[in-house]
C-alpha cells in the first residue's frame, strides 16, 4: 500500500457550517482523535483505529462509535483499506488540517438557546483540548524532558483590554494571521520536531455588566 498517494486532497481549512457537527467537534475524546490523525497525516502517514488506540492507551472497540461519527460528518476520511486476517481494516485521514467555525453559523434561524448551545459546544471543546494539552506539557517539565520555549514552559493568561472598534479588529486580524501560519507551519529541514499546541479566544465582553 502506498500510503502516501491517500494523503492528497487533504484541505488546509473546513468550515463547520451546521451545529450537529459542531458538537461532534465538542467532544474532547474526539478532538483528540482528529489532532491524532492530522498529525500522523502531517508527518506522512494514515492512522488505523488500533493505531490511534494504542497512542491513546485505550481499547479499540471504545473507538469505533467515534471514528464512526467523525466520518459520517466529513471530518476523517478512509484513505486506504487492507484486508487483514480477513477483515477489512480502514485508514484514515483528517478532511483538514484546520477546523474552523462558519460566522454564519450563529446568523441564521438558530434560536438564542441554540446559538448558546453551539457556542457552548465549541468553547468546551476548546477548553478540555487545552487542559489535555496543559497536563501533558506538566508532566513532560517534571520529567525534565521539555526544553520548553525560551526557557519558559509556555505561556498562559487572560487579559483585558478596553480599546476601540477599529483597533480590536486591527488586533484580530493580526492575530488571525498568526494563528494561521501556525497551523501552517512545517518543520525545518534536519531539525528535531516537536508538537506545539495553541489555543485562544477573543471576545467583546464587559466584566462589569450584568448577565440577561
Amino acid at each position: 500500500m502506498n500510503v502516501k498517494s491517500g494523503l492528497s486532497g487533504i484541505e488546509k481549512t473546513l468550515s463547520i457550517r451546521d451545529l450537529e457537527t459542531l458538537k461532534v467537534i465538542s467532544d474532547p475524546l474526539r478532538v483528540k482523535i482528529l489532532d491524532l490523525v492530522s498529525l500522523a497525516n502531517q508527518a506522512g502517514d494514515l492512522r488505523t483505529v488500533r493505531q490511534i488506540a494504542e497512542q491513546m492507551d485505550i481499547a479499540p472497540h471504545k473507538l469505533y462509535y467515534h471514528i464512526n461519527l467523525l466520518e459520517k460528518h466529513g471530518l476523517l476520511l478512509v484513505a486506504e483499506t487492507n484486508v487483514v486476517s480477513g477483515i477489512i481494516e480502514k485508514h484514515y485521514r483528517v478532511q483538514a488540517r484546520q477546523l474552523v467555525v462558519d460566522r454564519d453559523l450563529f446568523r441564521t434561524e438558530l434560536t438564542a438557546d441554540e446559538r448558546t448551545e453551539a457556542a457552548f459546544a465549541l468553547l468546551d471543546g476548546v477548553y478540555e483540548a487545552a487542559r489535555d494539552d496543559l497536563e501533558q506539557a506538566l508532566s513532560l517539565r517534571e520529567r525534565q524532558a521539555s526544553p520548553g520555549i525560551g526557557g519558559r514552559s509556555g505561556h498562559i493568561s487572560r487579559d483585558l483590554a478596553r480599546i476601540s472598534q477599529s483597533q480590536a479588529e486591527a488586533f484580530y486580524e493580526k492575530l488571525v494571521d498568526l494563528i494561521e501560519a501556525f497551523g501552517q507551519s512545517e518543520p525545518e529541514p534536519g531539525s528535531e520536531e516537536r508538537v506545539f499546541s495553541l489555543s485562544v479566544i477573543m471576545l467583546p465582553t464587559d466584566p462589569g455588566s450584568s448577565h440577561p
